[in-house]
């Protein structure tokens, strides 16, 4: 009872540390790339082409095989010396054969090499999956940010709409402000919390598309880390270097690119495969049989040996090679020549188009980055002067020289700006964490 006990207390101890960890960007990748259906399913078809990699090597090993038959003979039949008799018997038969190739037109090597080539395109491809993966992720990471932050910014807003409807009514008191004042300032709260409502609802929606992309169940206890935002992140480092640098670089890591590679070296191994029909096959072939013969009825009491000299006299052996020349096989040869030449010229042209999706790819990210900076830069800029107009407006208001709703335009202004410059933030970070990706440096932050 007491074992039970403590393991009821350990399940029940990861379960709460479970619903209670915080889990920054690198835990939901890792977890997205382990728990992900389709790269599951990827994975599966790797283990199959290594299944189908190991069929093609040991087809170079010989076949054996073994076989046992029984049977009986009732009335008119031959006997052992091929004379047609009226009796009854039975007979025992065994044989152990063995086939080996040894010459199939180099087609065993070249299917060998051709399943090499499927395994390492498969490989990138699923590299290729899981680099997508952390990218999506990424993304939606960073949108939880941008949505907590707006949460924040609202929640700011309000208590600024509450002090400020707080002073709206002590000028009222005071007699320095009519009513209308205060019905405007207790609308602006009311507007407020609505805006509060829709952040947090935003907040929490996007936690749980996270969660649903990291095919977590219980999106409920899903929380997410505040990372520390260093300087650099904001720098852009990646973009001090040249877009054709960063396609170069890419071109040379881009799993999609070295897939398509593979895929060209996979058919044209698949060529040579064809053409080996074209060729003789040399195979070699021995054989061993046995037998043990009896015949039913006292007249063959005679003619029916022992077991074990009938074995020692039946047994039967040969050894042989067999040259098989093709000759004419109704060109079927010849068109699994030409399709196989056929998918060759396909995978050459889906590997110039990975190479043209990675150029747009990379040129729209370039330039996505470059905009996503200095829209950064623009967005600080106007909320350091939106500040600055809210400290002013501020002293107004107190002094009465301000009416409540210019002090809440303003307000609303300062936090349209707060919200403008976090998405402007977290755009950026996107931007650059896929140039750095680009670049071949793993994401993280």
């Amino acid at each position: 009872m007491r074992k039970i006990y403590l393991i009821i207390l350990a399940v029940g101890v990861s379960a709460a540390s479970f619903a209670q960890k915080k889990w920054t960007l690198q835990d939901c990748i890792q977890y997205a790339i382990e728990n992900n259906l389709d790269i599951q399913k990827m994975q599966i078809q790797k283990e199959s082409s290594e299944i189908t990699l190991n069929t093609s090597k040991m087809s170079r090993l010989p076949d054996l095989n073994a076989g046992l038959g029984q049977s009986f003979s009732f009335g008119r039949s031959e006997n052992r010396d091929g004379v047609l008799t009226d009796r009854n018997s039975a007979s025992s038969n065994f044989n152990v054969s063995l086939g080996a190739p040894v010459f199939t037109g180099l087609r065993i090597t070249n299917e060998i090499k051709a399943n090499k080539s499927a395994i390492n395109a498969i490989v990138e491809e699923l590299d290729q999956a899981k680099q997508d993966l952390s990218i999506r992720v990424t993304s939606l990471f960073l949108q939880v940010l941008f949505n907590k932050e707006l949460v924040k910014i609202s929640e700011q807003q309000l208590n600024l709409s509450k002090d400020q409807l707080s002073k709206t009514r002590a000028l009222n008191d005071a007699g320095r402000v009519a009513d209308s004042e205060v019905y405007e300032a207790n609308s602006i709260v009311a507007s407020n919390e609505q805006s509060l409502v829709e952040a947090q609802n935003s907040y929490m929606l996007s936690q749980l598309d996270l969660a649903q992309a990291l095919e977590i169940d219980d999106t409920n206890s899903f929380l997410v880390s505040d990372p520390f935002i260093e300087a650099s992140m904001l720098n852009g480092e990646a973009l001090l270097n040249n877009k054709d640098v960063i396609y170069e670089t890419a071109l040379r890591n881009r799993a999609s690119v070295k897939a398509a590679k593979y895929r060209i070296e996979e058919s044209k191994h698949n060529i040579k495969v064809s053409r080996s029909g074209y060729f003789p096959t040399i195979s070699f072939g021995a054989n061993y049989s046995n037998g043990y013969y009896h015949s039913y009825g006292d007249e063959y009491a005679a003619m029916n040996s022992s077991f074990s000299s009938q074995l020692k006299e039946n047994g039967r052996y040969s050894l042989g090679l067999n040259l098989s020349i093709p000759i004419f096989n109704k060109f079927a040869t010849r068109n699994r020549v030409r399709m196989s030449k056929l998918n060759l010229r396909t995978q050459e042209i889906n590997f110039l188009q990975s190479k043209k999706v990675l150029q747009r790819e990379v040129e729209q990210a370039y330039y996505n980055a470059v905009a996503s900076k200095e829209k950064y830069i623009a967005s600080t800029k106007a909320m350091e002067a939106a500040k600055i107009a809210y400290d002013y407006m501020s002293q107004r208001y107190d002094a009465g020289k301000a009416t409540a709703f210019e002090f809440g335009e303003l307000k609303n202004r300062v936090g349209r700006s707060e919200a403008q410059l976090s998405q402007a933030k977290y755009e950026f970070i996107l931007r650059c964490k896929i140039l750095d990706f680009y670049m071949g440096t793993p994401i993280s932050m």
